[in-house]
Order: C-alpha cells, then structure tokens, then sequence
C-alpha cells in the first residue's frame, strides 16, 4: 500500500512505480471506472469482461487502474484478476492498481505511525 499526497506529481509517483516497484513502463494504461454500486452481471457476460480485459492487459502490457474498491464494475475486474492470478495457466503478470480514497480505508487507523502521524510520499 502507499499513501500519497493529491499533490503528489504524477513524475514522482511513476519513477516509484517503476524504479522502485520494478514494475515494467507499461504500454497502454486502462482505466475502468463506474458507480459503486453492485450489479448482476449475466455469466456469460461477465466470462467475456474477464477474459477480455485479462487478455488486453497481457498482450498489450498494459497496467489496469480503478477506484480500488470491492464493488461495482471494480469489484468485477478484482474477480478477473483475481481468477488469472489462481489459474495454473498464468503467463505473464498483470499490473492492478487500486486508487482509493483515505476515507474508504477499513482499519486505517492501524496504518497511522504513532510517533510521525500518516507517512506520506510526495
């Protein structure tokens, strides 16, 4: 996890990503967005979102961002991602990475320092 600033610079956090992350510059950056809310997603439509954004993300090298919350359209690609993750056919990694907002943190307490408050990088 890492806490950023809004003031962050978009520099400082991509030289983080990739330097001392090691994650690969990626190729193409696909954002899904969308309400919170849950929906029902009929199988068969919900087999082609996973399987269609997994395969994206891996024959592009691209990295795959959302709102970081277990709901909604997000909550559907954890699950794909999630899913090529445990497959026994996984080749290559795919990059998720979840943007949220402190507020909706569960426990965020636990991750403020006693002594420095919240450590933030910027």
């Amino acid at each position: 996890m890492l806490l950023l600033s809004t003031d962050t610079s978009p520099e400082i956090l991509y030289q983080l990503l990739t330097e001392q992350w090691k994650l690969s510059p990626p190729n193409l950056l696909i954002s899904v967005t969308g309400g919170a809310k849950n929906f029902y997603l009929k199988s068969h439509l919900k087999n082609m979102f996973h399987r269609g954004l997994i395969k994206v993300a891996q024959t592009t090298g691209a990295w795959i961002i959302t709102g970081g919350t277990h709901a909604g359209v997000m909550k559907h690609v954890g699950q794909a991602v999630r899913d090529y993750a445990m497959s026994s056919s996984m080749q290559g990694k795919i990059v998720t990475i979840g943007v949220a907002t402190w507020g909706i943190i569960h426990n965020r307490k636990a991750l403020v320092h006693p002594e420095c408050g919240v450590c933030m990088f910027s």
